[in-house]
């Protein structure tokens, strides 16, 4: 699949321009790819939880597979990162494709610990080419201008796929885990052989500009002053990213982000069915419901940040974002005492801290450090804040195993979101004229 193949020449005359500017279809094919993946492989493991514990152990040997997943997704980051900025994501899709369904599929032969830990780390390996760092990166090559409300639209697809958790959750119980992972799989394929068509690299391959903006006159320049390196963000590789202040910043709140999410998401089940929270009572349906709702109620946080993100300031709107997640753990601390009372404001307060961080963090990334090497910048920093995301639900199951509750765990992890606060609000403001200027460490 050579994706120059149908790209228009450049500047031919009497063009008409397109009603719709292409970038939005590529928002469409990576919100449709996030909304299967998301519903299906990101949300749904803590249904998978309770299952796969009675089948083969503990909680913290279950929980490993979350650690190993996040382990080989830190690892690969960079370069799924690299082959994006190189080949495109047409190309990176279709392996991740093929990887992801193979593994759905081979699940029907797990029948030991070692065999479930060898294939979802192989469905880890495909999920990496398939969501994250291809899609973001897709979308940042196409927009600038618009890349908060862009990345907004294109990741509200994650959070309404939290609609399909309460689906899996019945599909696993009734029909068991790995019949439902074979229909994964086949919807997988069904899904994502449109998006490959749809996908294309960068607009100026197809004579466009991002944003769908009209291409300027181009100006005569000359050849000594075309040689002067201009220092743009927009050409800054990771080396250079690696030497400033902003990179770390953004950096350490996504490691604090990892570890709470990463827990939080992989325990949140057992723990709202477990003895923590007998006081509300909840069936494993019912808490798969409440899981679901804080993806879509996560809509809500990623569009407003998009928004709020492209006209407001957008290091101060992340920082806001990780508040919000922090008060949202502390609410699901309180559900032992609380009840009720305090589930109900967990939802949106860690749904919309949730959405608003993982909309703006593309969206700031590209505003800092430009797009030629996006990839392989947020890929860089995706591998080191998911350290975190490694060791975090490894050291909740362990805990619950030991102590049979999870209820003084989250308590630290809200001081783990004010951290990841006050990185963003102490974080440099961004300068626009050179990198040069930019603060270093």
């Amino acid at each position: 699949m050579n994706e120059s193949a149908t790209a228009p020449t450049p500047g031919a005359p009497d063009k008409k321009k397109p009603r719709v500017f292409y970038g939005w279809w590529i928002v469409a094919a990576c919100f449709s790819l996030s909304f299967y993946i998301g519903g299906t492989i990101t949300y749904s493991f803590s249904s998978l939880v309770d299952p796969l514990v009675r089948q083969f152990g503990h909680y913290a040997e279950v929980s490993l597979i979350a650690s190993l997943r996040g382990l080989e997704t830190g690892l690969l980051s960079p370069v799924v990162g690299f082959l994006v900025d190189k080949l495109g994501p047409r190309k990176i899709l279709a392996i991740g494709a093929v990887i992801a369904s193979s593994a759905l599929f081979l699940m029907q032969f797990i029948n030991s610990l070692f065999l479930l830990y060898a294939i979802f780390i192989l469905l880890a390996l495909g999920n990496s080419f398939l969501t994250g760092t291809p899609t973001l990166t897709a979308v940042a090559n196409w927009f600038k201008r618009k890349i908060g409300i862009a990345n907004g639209i294109m990741l509200s697809g994650l959070g309404l796929s939290g609609l399909m958790v309460p689906f899996v959750t019945g599909m696993i119980d009734t029909q068991g885990w790995q019949k439902a992972m074979q229909w994964i799989g086949v919807g997988l394929i069904i899904v994502i052989i449109p998006c490959i068509f749809v996908m294309r690299h960068k607009p100026e391959q197809y004579g466009m500009l991002p944003d769908g903006d009209p291409a300027p006159p181009k100006p005569a320049v000359d050849a000594a002053v075309s040689k002067q390196p201009t220092g743009s963000a927009e050409d800054m590789p990771l080396k250079k990213a690696w030497k400033m202040r902003p990179f770390w910043h953004l950096t350490f709140a996504g490691l604090m982000q990892n570890i709470l999410i990463t827990a939080i998401f992989t325990h949140l089940i057992p723990y709202l069915t477990g003895p923590d929270c007998r006081i509300v009572g909840l069936s494993r349906s019912q808490a798969a419901f409440i899981f679901g709702a804080i993806p879509v109620v996560s809509v809500i946080g990623r569009l407003g940040a998009g928004w709020l993100g492209d006209r407001f300031n957008i290091r101060k709107t992340i920082a806001a974002g990780y508040g919000c997640l922090a008060l949202g753990v502390l609410f699901l601390s309180l559900i032992p005492w609380l009840g009720w009372w305090a589930l109900i404001p967990f939802v949106p307060a860690m749904s919309i801290g949730y959405g608003s961080i993982v909309t703006l963090n593309a969206a700031i990334i590209r505003k800092y450090f430009g797009v030629k090497n996006f990839g392989t910048i947020f890929g860089g920093m995706i591998a080191i804040s998911l350290v975190g995301g490694v060791a975090s639900p490894w050291i909740a199951g362990k805990v619950f195993d030991t102590w049979q509750t999870y209820s003084w765990l989250w308590p630290a992890y809200v001081v783990l979101g004010a951290a990841g606060a006050v990185a963003l609000f102490t974080m440099p403001n961004l300068r626009t004229n050179t990198a040069e200027k930019s603060p270093t460490v």
